[in-house]
């Protein structure tokens, strides 16, 4: 049916650069990674912080103009175009890596530099330093935090140069333990520190002042493109800020009561909190910039310094997953769990999703379309047939594109192996990727917020999991996966078909581990189909009374995308002609009927003339009557649904359904008969019905 072909299959060109505003139903607000770590401990935020996101137009965000989030956006849109560029150009070598389009584009196509950022970690005035100090040092925290020992175990240094093959180097100073002068409620508030009962901007001012003495803020800008702080092309404000507070965070109230009023772990900005008058300002500091400007402080991120590796024991240092979440937010990356259903998005199988708590350190990688928002891998568009030997993409830094044609959407295939920080995948394999571009323009932060996702993992068991929320991956995600699933085609289950259904035609198959934690070999095929033609064209004749049932048969074309109709002509009004080509119905009339039936498949249609014969049964007078007199063989159930159909239509067979039959064919009875059937039947009431 299906046979391969040496040919491409493309992408509209420019659809990446489209984008819509899809704005939510009324009293519903986005979730944020608020409500992402209250997840992962049995909590959920108090009804305060849910106000509060209906309020404030993008609480819990990082600020817009934030220097590293336009760095990465921009990167991220540079790629985009040149995406699908390469997906559009129909004779482009199948294997020109993505990062020889850019050359010479004004921006950076890789986020490369260093992002610099100051960890304070604060006592409250009611805090008993000398247990904390002990059982918490500032060294601990700074070693998994930001430390650059080899790992594992990972820091968000660490991590982040695994991400991006030396990039990206996140530094963190990690300064002492400095009191501020309220006690922990003060700062706390009634909400976990998520409402305006609390006083996070005080707690900022308090301890950004307390060392602005001896910390050159200037430092801590650097996302201007000479890679050089405070140069003069930077933007004024300090790229960000990491507050570490002295309790277990507030997500965990529910499994340590010491957590119960604590702040809650989450990013926003300081200019984002409501202040009398108005809001808050960002904070302005003692250091100025080449211009002659302040320093400014305005984004920030929060967490408890305790916690452990499950994030909520007492007296012991929290681990990175949180700021590592939080720190690709800070590069222009959007979420990709499901921020406004039930759903797990792309569960942990990346960070952006809840891959940070994979392991507390040792999260999930990012997703190869994370990392090429980046920068961070080479995407090779793949439009012809092949066969690959696909490295770990932790090694060889590359992903594979299929396009969709006639769509924004595309195919991403990786190989994910347990290796480095994805040492505690659920299983090793293909991830595919369906990313859609029109909707992840579109959603802002909420890429996976609706249905269909705008990034979603083609999950190789088909049972789609993560879409349903049943969880938040499993090992028949990856390919082959338990169920050994090596196809992934145009008529399988699950498809690389379009979100709408449309067959994309492109086929991964022959997917077998070449050697443990090693490359995968998988054929990339994309496919023509046979022309398409209707089978069979002349209908089996039938008898009125009869039901009928046809099956109409096509070839050539996608044989799981036959979508049949009627589109002109006539055929009796009880036959139904379904999507299927099944053609079914009890026939009430008799005649010549004609009609074009057509099948479309993929991109092609055919369509072609049918005609059915209906003739009324052939009936004996006195066999009719004997049925209605009780004697002689009876008819059978569809020659008295005849009779029926030509009388009164009542459902049962009488005498005045008999009256209309021989009316209708000009038989003739004998008055005998005639007598004797009155005598029996009763002529009134069955005349009464009968038709004229």
């Amino acid at each position: 049916m299906l046979k391969p072909n040496g040919l491409a299959c493309y992408v509209a060109p420019g659809l990446g650069a489209l984008a819509v505003v899809l704005s939510l139903p009324a009293g519903v607000a986005a979730q944020t990674d608020v409500e992402l770590i209250g997840r992962q401990h049995g909590a959920t935020p108090p009804a305060s912080y849910y106000e509060m996101l209906r309020s404030v137009p993008g609480a819990f965000q990082f600020s817009q103009r934030n220097g590293w989030v336009v760095r990465g956006r921009t990167v991220a849109a540079i790629r985009s175009r040149a995406r699908g560029r390469l997906m559009a150009a129909r004779r482009n070598a199948p294997t020109t890596p993505l990062t020889l389009l850019v050359q010479g584009q004004a921006a950076n196509p890789v986020l490369a530099g260093e992002l610099n950022v100051p960890v304070f970690l604060i006592l409250y005035s009611d805090t008993d330093s000398a247990g904390l100090v002990q059982n918490v040092p500032r060294a601990a925290l700074e070693q998994r935090l930001y430390g650059t020992n080899p790992a594992p175990p990972y820091s968000v240094h660490t991590y982040y140069r695994e991400l991006s093959n030396d990039s990206l180097l996140v530094n963190g100073t990690v300064y002492e333990w400095t009191r501020v002068s309220e006690t922990s409620l003060y700062y706390e508030g009634d909400g976990n520190g998520l409402d305006n009962s609390g006083n996070i901007p005080e707690l900022i001012d308090e301890v950004v002042s307390a060392l602005d003495g001896s910390v050159d803020f200037g430092e801590f800008d650097n996302d201007g493109p000479d890679g050089i702080a405070n140069s003069g092309d930077d933007d004024g404000y300090v790229d960000a800020i990491v507050l570490i507070h002295p309790k277990v965070d507030g997500s965990c109230k529910n499994r340590n009561p010491a957590a119960q009023s604590s702040i809650w772990a989450h990013r926003y900005k300081r200019s984002g909190w409501l202040d009398v008058g108005g809001q808050h300002a960002p904070f302005v500091t003692n250091d100025l910039s080449p211009t002659g400007d302040s320093i400014l402080v305005d984004d920030y991120i929060i967490q408890g310094g305790q916690g452990g590796n499950d994030g909520c024991t007492s007296d012991q240092p929290q681990a990175m997953g949180v700021v590592a979440h939080e720190t690709g937010h800070l590069l222009g990356l959007p979420d990709l769990y499901d921020t406004v259903g039930d759903g797990a998005g792309i569960g942990r199988w990346g960070l952006m999703g809840s891959g940070n708590h994979l392991l507390p350190d040792r999260p999930a990688h990012m997703t190869a379309w994370s990392k090429a928002e980046l920068g961070w891998v080479t995407e090779v568009v793949i439009d012809r047939d092949t066969t690959l030997e696909i490295g770990p993409i932790i090694s060889s830094d590359t992903s594979y594109i299929l396009p969709i044609p006639h769509t924004s959407e595309y195919l991403i295939v990786e190989n994910r192996q347990p290796i480095g920080s994805d040492v505690n995948l659920y299983s090793a394999g293909l991830l595919v990727w369906h990313p859609d571009t029109f909707l992840i323009n579109g959603r802002g932060n909420d890429v996976n917020g609706y249905r269909p996702y705008g990034m979603a993992l083609v999950q190789a068991d088909g049972r789609d999991d993560l879409e349903q929320g049943a969880n938040r991956g499993d090992e028949g995600d990856a390919f082959p996966g338990i169920q050994n699933n090596t196809t992934l085609g145009v008529c399988t289950t699950p498809s690389t078909a379009s979100n709408d259904g449309r067959p994309s035609l492109a086929v991964v198959d022959s997917i077998t581990q070449v050697v443990p934690l090693g490359p995968i070999r998988a054929n990339i095929r994309y496919y023509q189909p046979d022309p398409l033609t209707v089978v069979e064209r002349s209908l089996p004749s039938a008898l009125m009374g009869e039901p009928y049932f046809f099956q109409f048969v096509a070839t050539g074309g996608i044989d799981c995308d036959y979508d049949w109709r009627m589109v002109s002509g006539s055929l009796p009004a009880a036959l139904v002609l379904n999507s299927q080509g099944r053609l079914a119905g009890q026939l009430e009339e008799t005649g010549e009927f004609t009609a074009d039936v057509e099948v479309r498949s993929g991109d092609q249609a055919h369509s072609a003339t049918v005609t059915l014969s209906v003739e009324a049964p052939v009936l004996v007078v006195d066999d009719v009557v004997e049925h209605l007199l009780g004697a002689g063989t009876p008819l059978t159930f569809f020659e008295l649904t005849y009779l029926d159909l030509l009388g009164n239509n009542s459902g049962g067979f009488d005498i005045g359904d008999f009256l209309g039959w021989i009316e209708t064919t000009g038989g003739l009875v004998s008055a005998a008969e005639m007598v004797e059937l009155l005598n029996t039947m009763g002529a009134p009431d069955s005349l009464a019905g009968r038709k004229p």
